[in-house]
């Protein structure tokens, strides 16, 4: 079942003006469907590049020149997709080779974590990029697809299992494919990171936080109930789970500006992710 985005049209309208799009979002959200509608709509030829493909990958992290990343994508090419870039070794940098070599070339890439992939645009892409967040399916996508009736009957399993797009094509299933989801996909890009050795804690800290739902979260009450591990580690991970989009921290409010960045400093709010 396809379902339109929201975003889809904002994207498009935005391509062939000068601009790298970056498609951020938690693996298994839609992002190569996404992509994959944008290439069907461009009328100018098109070359996809997988990441996650052994041989794609190597060739992409070996080249380190701009006359070679141009060999690769193929001089008719008007617009390239590279799926998962931040598997690629020094991204940021090879992308700015591409978009100043070749300023009409159209490059759309999508990145499942925010580890190497936006901090490296970040720093190399300042001023040539345009980035858009893609999350599970919204409410109004899903009443869109099906009807606003149908959507309200549906809102309290939603509640509970999510709105990925795999939940959505397993109706009566939904909590087989969330387990799979979680266990397959959302923590594939956080144990890859070199700072993660626990596994186990790191499952750990997902259910303290999911326990407290709807509560102030602190980092000493997360460590006290879990055991042997320090706020400081706690704040580590948490940041970590943020960056793969697995989390989201959500900062204290106050009408008073100046009281509300104190208490921001002093502690820190969370919501939990989809996921949980």
């Amino acid at each position: 079942m396809q379902i339109n985005r929201t975003l889809y049209n904002s994207i498009l309208q935005a391509c062939f003006k000068s601009k790298v799009i970056v498609l951020l979002g938690a693996r298994q959200v839609g992002k190569t469907t996404l992509m994959k509608q944008l290439q069907k709509a461009m009328d100018k030829p098109t070359i996809w590049l997988n990441a996650d493909e052994a041989d794609i990958n190597k060739e992409l992290s070996d080249t380190t020149t701009s006359t070679r990343l141009l060999e690769l994508i193929g001089k008719e090419n008007k617009v390239v997709f590279i799926d998962e870039a931040q598997q690629i070794p020094d991204i940021g940098r090879k992308l700015k080779l591409l978009h100043d070599t070749q300023p009409s070339l159209q490059i759309i890439v999508t990145g499942s974590s925010a580890f190497d992939l936006q901090d490296a645009t970040n720093e190399s892409l300042t001023g040539r990029k345009r980035e858009f967040y893609i999350y599970p399916l919204a409410f109004n996508e899903l009443a869109e697809n099906s009807s606003l009736l149908e959507e309200k009957r549906s809102l309290n399993r939603r509640l509970v299992y999510g709105s990925y797009p795999e939940i959505i094509n397993n109706s009566g299933h939904e909590k087989e494919a969330l387990l799979e989801i979680a266990n397959s996909y959302l923590y594939k890009d956080v144990l890859k990171y070199e700072g993660v050795r626990k596994s186990s804690l790191l499952q750990k800290i997902v259910q303290a936080i999911a326990f407290q739902l709807g509560r102030e979260v602190r980092y000493h009450e997360i460590a006290r109930s879990i055991g042997g591990v320090s706020p400081v580690t706690v704040e580590k991970y948490l940041d970590i789970l943020e960056k793969a989009f697995i989390i989201y921290k959500l900062p204290a409010f106050n009408r008073n500006m100046r009281t509300e960045i104190k208490k921001g400093n002093q502690e820190h709010t969370i919501e939990d992710g989809d996921i949980v």
